[in-house]
């Protein structure tokens, strides 16, 4: 089992992933080796990041993309679940993350492109319509 990064090693690599994600976006290559700018802060699904289809690999980066946006917005703080690796991700992001994948990860296809790049603000905005108003309040 992966073990989960000590919390200040996770607080390091979360605010790294927000600096470099709100600057660049999330960016996806499969140019040769399957690659990302996403650092893996929680392990639930499988050991790598996928898109292009429904599994376990897009399930994985669906999950950390989420977590890394909804760690640094306000309002998406509250209950947290334990995953695989035992850390913890807020509850909104355990009962978003598979919807995300259908809706967003799978949707990234090869054949269309081998990089695709999607925007912080995209993935606040895909979370602003997913949930109402008392999700949205801080606990």
């Amino acid at each position: 089992m992966t073990r989960p990064y000590p919390p200040s090693a996770r607080i390091h690599l979360m605010d790294f992933a927000i600096a470099v994600v709100k600057e660049e976006g999330f960016v996806l290559d499969k140019m040769g080796d399957t690659g990302t700018n996403i650092p893996h802060i929680v392990t639930h699904h499988g050991p790598g990041f996928s898109w292009g289809y429904l599994g376990s690999g897009p399930a994985e980066l669906a999950l950390n993309i989420l977590e890394i946006v909804a760690t640094n917005e306000g309002g998406y703080h509250g209950s947290t679940v334990k995953v695989f690796d035992e850390s913890r991700v807020s509850s909104i992001v355990w009962a978003l993350h598979q919807k995300y994948e259908e809706e967003v990860i799978a949707a990234l296809t090869w054949e269309d492109s081998p990089r695709h790049h999607i925007t912080y603000a995209s993935v606040v905005e895909w979370l602003d319509t997913q949930l109402t108003p008392e999700e949205e309040t801080p606990c």
